[in-house]
């Protein structure tokens, strides 16, 4: 935990930070590095026991790459291969987290509820509930970026 009140997820340079009243907003520092909330991007959570299959035949990537430690980026296409939305795949605990631009989230949602059929995967927007972080790392917080 960064601090009492928030948790957080690493996504490559963003940060996933849950929100609370009192991080509503925070721009400034985190850990010691500098951060701005990037308030244009949005988290669909996916949570049970068929999630990853599920996303697996879906997207661009390999979930195998994806652990609590390592974000992976991915894509989902249309069967033609027609481009559809980018974003942040994060593991969080027993679900994943899909950090995506907020101006895509809602088709992205419902396109992912599309093609669930059968499979036991809820799909929700949970962007209230999170705040996305972009950290900068420089010369000066080179270990804290690594660490």
């Amino acid at each position: 935990p960064i601090e009492a009140g928030g948790t957080w997820q690493a996504a490559a340079f963003a940060y996933l930070w849950r929100a609370s009243p009192a991080l509503h907003g925070r721009k400034g520092m985190v850990e010691g590095l500098p951060a701005a909330e990037l308030a244009d991007r949005g988290v669909l959570e996916l949570v049970g026991r068929d999630v990853r299959p599920f996303l697996q035949g879906l997207l661009t990537a390999d979930l195998g790459a994806l652990a609590a430690d390592r974000a992976i980026w991915a894509a989902l296409l249309t069967p033609q291969g027609r481009y559809l939305a980018d974003f942040l795949l994060v593991e969080a605990e027993d679900r994943l987290l899909l950090e995506v631009e907020r101006s895509t989230l809602d088709a992205l949602a419902r396109r992912l509820t599309l093609y669930r059929l059968r499979a036991q995967v809820q799909i929700d927007d949970r962007s209230a509930a999170w705040r996305i972080l972009a950290l900068t790392c420089g010369e000066r917080t080179t270990a804290k970026c690594q660490g």
